[in-house]
């Protein structure tokens, strides 16, 4: 390298092209002095020295994109192995779920599939397999499994073809609807329970399948009820009023069902409930009590006020005057703020100062 370089330049660039790759590569030398010279004495070992480091350079380059490559390849591998695991679990629960099994209920032995059986979420069977729970199973050579359940299993064809998807057969006879009503209800099937009575109160927690049988029958001697559905239940909803206002205002006719202690009791509402604060008249309401035997409609005290409901958004469903007639208050759960005066049971005059252990109201159709 044969180049002059004056006193006076500080810093040079320098464009040197590798003889592995025919890349270019580009460099600044400065000096702290007014001149490059005594950098280039040595031309020939500074260029040599340059070229090294460059070459260094592009070596950690390659080994990283190389460490790089590697972890790429190892968390693509992985990630196949997860999808293909995923997939051989599927393929066991479908094979599991379609393989035979026999249901020996109270005697009564089916032959059906765990997938027929667990094909509505949290009904007994999908609990039962969830394999939460030990099941005793039965296992016999070259046979399919047999679970015995310990159920009468007179109706359960019936249950069985529900699950199957075939609605089809209910029964017309009371005496049997009422019996696999029952039975329904302890495989915890909500949808068959609806068909078999689709006015039935089959989503009360406070009514038993007797109470709710003795209501409806209470209720035929005043309604013609097609159906009924839960709009508010007290304690999904921290018992506020304001959000049984939010959700039963301007919905019709209602039922109310009451539970204090080992009192049920409740009341009919054929207007609607508001949001202003009002009386409302109506002369078709009533109150009844399902804790006597036979349950029965509640008669008013003589000389009381006429029929009619009471809409305030600091109190829940009211019957009649505030604060004497049947009144459910704000937080009725923590307070005795309630009153059930001036109505006659057969067990006497009726409570003042409840607490409400649970309540809840139905829209109901008729």
């Amino acid at each position: 390298m044969n180049q002059v370089i004056p006193n006076d330049v500080s810093s040079v660039s320098l464009k040197l092209q590798s003889v592995d790759d025919g890349n270019e590569y580009t460099s600044s030398i400065r000096s702290s002095s007014n001149s490059l010279y005594p950098y280039f004495n040595n031309s020939n070992e500074n260029l040599s020295t340059l070229y090294y480091s460059h070459g260094q350079q592009q070596q950690q380059q390659q080994q990283q994109q190389q460490q790089q490559q590697q972890q790429n390849n190892q968390n693509h591998l992985y990630t196949q192995l997860q999808q293909l695991q995923q997939i051989q679990q599927f393929q066991q629960q479908v094979q599991s779920n379609n393989e035979p099994l026999i249901l020996n209920i109270g005697g009564f032995k089916f032959c059906t599939t765990k997938g027929t059986l667990t094909n509505q979420k949290n009904n007994y069977f999908d609990i039962l397999f969830s394999g939460n729970y030990n099941v005793n199973v039965i296992k016999t050579p070259n046979k399919p499994d047999t679970y015995f359940i310990d159920r009468d299993g007179t109706h359960f064809r019936i249950i069985l073809n529900f699950l199957r998807g075939d609605c089809s057969n209910i029964p017309e006879c009371e005496q049997i609807r009422n019996e696999l009503y029952v039975e329904a209800d302890f495989y915890c099937l909500s949808g068959l329970k609806e068909l078999l009575y689709p006015y039935h109160f089959y989503q009360s927690k406070i009514l038993s399948v007797e109470l709710s049988k003795d209501l409806i029958r209470l209720l035929k001697s005043k309604l013609q009820i097609k159906k009924t559905r839960l709009l508010y239940r007290g304690s999904d909803n921290d018992f506020s009023s304001k959000r049984f206002h939010e959700l039963c205002d301007f919905k019709g006719s209602t039922i109310t069902i009451i539970r204090s202690k080992d009192c049920i009791f409740g009341g009919y509402a054929s207007r609607n409930w508001t949001l202003s604060t009002q009386y409302t008249q109506d002369d078709k309401s009533f109150l009844f009590d399902l804790a006597n035997i036979p349950p029965s409609i509640i008669k008013k005290e003589e000389g009381s006020s006429s029929q009619s409901i009471y809409s305030n958004i600091n109190y829940g469903p009211t019957f009649g005057i505030l604060g004497k007639n049947l009144t459910i208050s704000n937080n009725c759960n923590i307070n005795k703020e309630n009153f059930f005066e001036s109505y006659y049971d057969s067990k006497g005059k009726g409570k003042r100062y409840f607490q409400v252990d649970e309540y809840e109201v139905f829209k109901i159709e008729c």
